[in-house]
């Protein structure tokens, strides 16, 4: 396929993400091996399964034995451990000159995936910041490790940080504790703000399957998202650490008829939005640039061949 470049006026700038996503745009000529070449202007990119359904939120386990067999029963491909971390009530204290800083984030544990299941399980790390102030949040960010997760979720404990968190581009998930009900009202701004955003919407079914009480709020703020943004960017997660609570998709797509959402909702996210929500997250942690495209002018002194004639200069610009 040709360049989209074409006379020496014309000039067109691409984000790269597109052409690393194999979408329908034109990859001009040279390009991939371009960023072959220069392997230090890309990040590693999260190569996510396609084929199954996603469940981005197993609290951390002890043992991880029991998960590979009913993750291949249910034909779950890619597979979040969440590590949840509470900040609401961390310390302001100066460190004392000649202090070593003790790192506030944990490093992700490592998963081993068992021979037999490697390439039909992807495993993603997962960060959940549970925090009140928004001061403490720019002190977790300068921590060496969050850059190692491939998700981030945030836990606002109060109003403030829940309006920081949707205007923010620094997360991926809200979400939002079901042993406790929300005691504020998410306006449809904020919600609006985040789906911008592609922030995601947390809605955990295995608290609603233990207790009643968190059966309960799980309700409540399962309808709060229907009313407040038609359920857009929601994400029906596990939330449990133990294999036996578990439930295949279609089991859990008949339980969230109990939380308001129609089948094909129900589905939607189970499979595609989890989708989004990883492509999202990979855009985070790449950043921002773009790549623009020139066509290169030939001199009247200088003998061009047809061939060269075609050539492209390639320029990247950080921004």
């Amino acid at each position: 396929m040709g360049s989209p470049i074409g006379g020496k006026s014309r000039k067109k700038t691409i984000t790269r993400f597109n052409w690393l996503r194999h979408t329908s745009l034109p990859c001009p000529k040279g390009i991939e091996e371009f960023f072959r070449r220069n392997s230090s202007l890309t990040h590693e990119m999260t190569c996510h399964n396609k084929d199954g359904f996603s469940d981005l939120n197993i609290l951390s386990p002890e043992k991880t034995t029991d998960f590979w067999d009913v993750f291949d029963k249910f034909h779950i491909r890619n597979v979040a451990f969440n590590q949840v971390v509470d900040f609401s009530d961390l310390d302001d204290k100066k460190k004392k000159k000649g202090e070593k800083s003790e790192d506030l984030l944990p490093e992700p544990i490592r998963v081993t995936v068992p021979k037999k299941y490697e390439g039909r399980v992807t495993i993603l790390h997962r960060l959940t910041l549970k925090f009140s102030d928004v001061s403490q949040w720019y002190r977790i960010m300068k921590s060496p490790n969050f850059k190692k997760y491939h998700i981030i979720a945030a836990s606002p404990q109060t109003q403030q940080a829940l309006q920081h968190m949707c205007t923010s581009n620094e997360i991926d998930v809200i979400t939002f504790e079901p042993e406790n009900k929300v005691p504020w009202k998410i306006s449809r701004k904020l919600y609006k703000q985040a789906v911008e955003r592609m922030i995601f919407f947390e809605l955990p079914y295995v608290p609603a399957i233990m207790d009643s009480s968190c059966r309960k709020n799980t309700i409540f703020l399962s309808h709060a998202y229907f009313t407040t943004g038609k359920s857009m960017n929601l994400v029906v997660t596990s939330g449990t650490s133990k294999a036996f609570y578990l439930r295949s998709p279609y089991d859990v797509a008949c339980l969230c008829a109990v939380f308001g959402l129609s089948e094909k909702l129900a589905l939607k996210t189970l499979w595609q939005n989890p989708l989004l929500l990883i492509s999202r997250a990979e855009n985070r942690r790449q950043g921002k640039s773009v790549v623009s495209i020139i066509r290169k002018l030939a001199d009247s002194s200088d003998s061009v061949t047809s061939d060269d004639q075609g050539d492209e200069a390639l320029k990247v610009i950080s921004v």
